[in-house]
């Protein structure tokens, strides 16, 4: 199996944000943000171009890792529990946080948020 068909067949997404690796399930993703870059990028309706993977083969984004990793544990949470998912910010964070889901094209204000 070539590298790019594991990459397409893997029901695993591995990602390199800011040098932090994350994974999840490619299912978890399509399903809470359905029209994100993310899952755009994840269902293969992106081409991939070389500075959008890492050497390692996973898809490398150049974005804050903290507010990435608050989406990717939203993603989870919400998967599971639903509507009583919420993602919990601190409040000087959630500007940075909307910037973040605006780029990667997650629409906030589906999303409870919840600032401590």
């Amino acid at each position: 199996v070539s590298f790019e068909e594991r990459r397409r067949t893997d029901p695993l997404a591995y990602l390199n944000v800011e040098g932090n690796s994350f994974v999840i399930r490619k299912s978890t993703v399509l399903e809470i943000f359905p029209e994100s870059q993310l899952a755009i990028r994840l269902s293969g309706r992106w081409t991939e171009q070389e500075q959008d993977i890492d050497e390692d083969g996973n898809s490398y984004y150049d974005v804050w890792s903290d507010g990435f990793k608050l989406i990717i544990q939203y993603a989870r949470e919400k998967k599971f529990l639903g509507s009583s998912a919420k993602m919990i910010v601190k409040k000087e964070m959630i500007g940075e946080v909307k910037k973040l889901m605006d780029y990667l094209m997650i629409n906030a204000s589906t999303i409870n948020i919840e600032s401590r």
